[in-house]
């Protein structure tokens, strides 16, 4: 009796080690089901999302004027996104410098934010605008996230950042003037500035700094 009240122990215990050992394998099944289910609604977002940018672009990302301009650079001189290309992007911004410096362009864009910092002792101001940025299409492996539009060269896209004016030491009526444009669309106007940083090409990206910048026709910097 006393060996058959073991054997019947031990096979409890056999079938108690055998239940537990499944559970785990159970919830793993689970974590990858559950998983699988992540993975397809975030491809299922990234898509939308390509889909919005696409959008976003074409209602507001041309950049007409800076294409026209672009589409004077011969095939020789135009760069290649990716980090195997940095000898086309060199060539490209040797060309720009000696081709885009002083030429004027136009953008609509969306004033997002206007810094104000005050002058000690004056009524003087130095003045900040700060541009809308578009939302970086998912999946596209950039150094930087936000830009104000999109140009074609040769075969790649390139994302615009145009970047920030500021006017220093401006009149009180102007500094109200430059604030009252928060959170609307303007036309902006300026000349491809120097030094050779005023356009520069990185990768899958175009930085353009203007002067002689124009808010809708309004110039910050006449007093």
């Amino acid at each position: 009796m006393r060996s058959q009240a073991f054997l019947l122990a031990a096979l409890a215990l056999t079938a108690g080690a055998s239940s537990v050992k499944s559970a785990p394998d159970d919830f793993q099944q689970q974590i990858a089901a559950k998983e699988r289910e992540v993975n397809v609604l975030r491809q299922d977002l990234e898509a939308r999302e390509r889909e919005l940018s696409a959008l976003r672009l074409k209602a507001v990302g041309a950049m007409p004027s800076l294409q026209k301009l672009l589409d004077e650079m011969p095939p020789e001189a135009q760069p290649r996104n990716g980090r195997d290309f940095v000898i086309e992007r060199n060539k490209a911004n040797l060309w720009a410098v000696k081709n885009l410096i002083g030429k004027e362009v136009e953008f609509k864009l969306r004033i997002d934010f206007v810094n104000i910092a005050a002058k000690n002792g004056e009524n003087l101001y130095n003045v900040t605008v700060f541009y809308e940025d578009l939302a970086r299409p998912v999946g596209e492996p950039r150094l930087h996230a936000k830009f104000q539009g999109e140009v074609q060269s040769g075969t790649d896209r390139i994302f615009v950042q145009v970047e920030r004016p500021t006017w220093e030491r401006v009149t009180e009526d102007t500094a109200k003037k430059v604030r009252d444009l928060k959170g609307k669309s303007v036309v902006v106007r300026g000349k491809i500035a120097q030094p050779k940083l005023g356009v520069f090409f990185s990768d899958g990206y175009l930085d353009v700094a203007l002067s002689d910048v124009t808010l809708d026709e309004f110039d910050p910097a006449m007093p």
